[in-house]
């Protein structure tokens, strides 16, 4: 210590001088030493302790500030996803001999699934899912544009013509259209969607896949069935060519449509749902009406999770043709 130094400095003075120094004498150095030693370690732990407490209180004013900013913050992606909601199909088109009916389980994160089902006119219907990538508002605001972009009166699904006519837009023209139009540069985000258009009168139903996963066709014999064609994400501006495929529906013939948050939905040791599990599952309830379809799915599904919130939204759309399946619309 620094006390210790100048004691042992006045003794070699002494010594240099030629007097030896009794015990007494050193007896008195060392604790006049001691308590100067004392003096200064006091001070010093003083100052440790105001900075200490300074410390403290900065400390305690930025966690302040970052819980009332994560609570901001928490709010806003609240609203955000409520927002989202508002975008989901509320009045669904009352259309005769067709039954339709949805579910939708947010994530813990605002995120990027959009659907819809709309009419194009007297016979022709229009419906298509959508889930852009990532998660967080620019995922959701990318979904909220593709929806504004996919409604009837935007001009791409369905365009006017001379006088009242108009030409209904095919599934792959919408698509390549889409394609173009949300460059992954944009928002830096892609998405997948199934776009398709049933004609109600005759059954005939026209898709196009863009990297969505295999939606459902469960026929009225039993048998399943996957829209599969298509082609790439949306975001590679024709760098692979889309294509589209024709299906009749037959009276009792319905429609699976869902996002991936379905079947990567994780269980207790945090395996997938996955593709496989839902077929066999759609298979068992396939001959219940689409609601009670939808509903009996989504239970096992959480039942699978161990009620877990999923990670990724869950979408699921359901459309019976004409027949005796008709139990009412609803979610």
């Amino acid at each position: 210590m620094v006390i210790e130094n100048l004691t042992h400095d006045r003794l070699t003075a002494l010594e240099f001088a030629g007097i030896t120094p009794e015990p007494v004498i050193l007896e008195l150095l060392n604790s006049w030493a001691m308590a100067q030693d004392n003096d200064i370690n006091l001070d010093l732990l003083k100052s440790l302790i105001v900075r200490y407490a300074e410390l403290e209180k900065k400390v305690s004013r930025l966690n302040q500030d970052l819980a009332e900013k994560q609570a901001n913050l928490d709010e806003s992606l609240s609203a955000a996803a409520e927002i989202q909601k508002n975008f989901l199909p509320k009045n669904l088109p009352d259309i005769k001999g067709i039954e339709f009916a949805w579910h939708y389980k947010p994530s813990k994160y605002i995120a990027g699934d959009i659907f819809n089902l709309f009419r194009l006119d007297e016979n022709h219907l229009g419906a298509y899912m959508v889930d852009v990538s990532g998660h967080g508002v620019p995922s959701a605001l990318v979904s909220i544009s593709v929806f504004q972009r996919l409604l009837p009166q935007s001009g791409l699904v369905k365009k006017s013509q001379s006088g009242s006519s108009y030409e209904i837009i095919t599934p792959k023209a919408v698509i390549n259209a889409l394609d173009h139009e949300y460059p992954t540069e944009r928002f830096d985000k892609f998405f997948t969607i199934i776009y398709l258009v049933l004609n109600t009168k005759t059954g005939n139903l026209i898709y196009c896949n863009a990297a969505h996963p295999p939606q459902i066709l469960i026929r009225a014999n039993g048998d399943l069935d996957l829209l599969d064609k298509g082609g790439s994400i949306i975001g590679m501006e024709g760098l692979v060519p889309f294509e589209q495929e024709n299906k009749i529906l037959r009276s009792g013939d319905k429609l699976l449509l869902y996002t991936d948050g379905l079947i990567e939905h994780r269980g207790r040791q945090g395996e997938f749902f996955g593709f496989d599990r839902l077929l066999a599952l759609v298979d068992e309830l396939k001959k219940l009406p689409v609601k009670e379809m939808l509903a009996n799915l989504y239970d096992a599904l959480m039942a699978f999770g161990d009620g877990s919130l999923p990670a990724d939204d869950i979408s699921l759309m359901g459309i019976c043709y004409k027949s005796d399946c008709f139990s009412g619309n609803g979610r």
